[in-house]
């Protein structure tokens, strides 16, 4: 049966693939390496810079670049173009470099040694997810549960979409497991009481469960 709902309300979606504007994180996150400076400085062009250093933070913090058409967090883009001595509104000029959105992507993909979401890897997710998904049927704790995960083992997340269907598998197949687990000890003569609670009576035309 489809979901009548969204899985994930669109703020439970930004969570997912946002940054805090928390000092203590935006600071940890521009205080950036030596051999990020240099990955950083071969861009040609402030708003090259700009952009490519914001993709940097976004994979480096949520394991997903910054996706067309999504505004990366303010406090986040006006430290960077401090640091950068660059105007900030550089990053729109970035935002419309698709083909070179997708080069710097590349290259920052090979400098974290990110691993693809491969089917194998989406299979292996699912099963985690599903025993988690016998102990809660909450969408977010799911996807959170997915994305530490995918995480921990260096792969890159995938889009909203994506991790939303993943977490929809995973909570019908938790759904069944739970009730494999609570009906296999039944007697045939249990299940039969047990599902004649659900028949309506004549007159009042509601069940005995009711």
């Amino acid at each position: 049966m489809p979901r009548k709902q969204p899985l994930l309300t669109q703020l439970e979606r930004e969570e997912l693939k946002s940054i805090p504007g928390d000092e203590s994180t935006l600071i940890r996150l521009t205080s950036f390496t030596q051999k990020e400076k240099d990955l950083i400085d071969k861009r040609g062009g402030d708003a090259n810079k700009l952009g490519f250093s914001l993709q940097l933070c976004y994979l480096d913090y949520t394991g997903a670049v910054i996706e067309v058409g999504v505004m990366p967090n303010a406090n986040l883009v006006t430290m960077v173009a401090k640091n950068l001595k660059i105007d900030v509104s550089k990053w729109h000029d970035y935002s419309e470099q698709p083909t070179t959105r997708w080069e710097h992507f590349k290259e920052l993909y090979e400098f974290f040694d990110l691993t693809p979401f491969t089917t194998v890897l989406r299979e292996r997710v699912t099963e985690y997810l599903t025993e988690l998904a016998t102990r809660t049927d909450k969408g977010i704790e799911l996807a959170r549960a997915m994305v530490i995960w995918l995480r921990q083992k260096g792969v890159l997340v995938p889009s909203i979409s994506v991790i939303e269907r993943v977490c929809i598998k995973s909570l019908t197949a938790g759904r069944k497991r739970v009730y494999s687990t609570l009906t296999n000890a039944l007697t045939k003569n249990q299940k039969t009481a047990l599902n004649s609670l659900l028949d309506h009576h004549d007159k009042t035309h509601t069940s005995t469960l009711v």
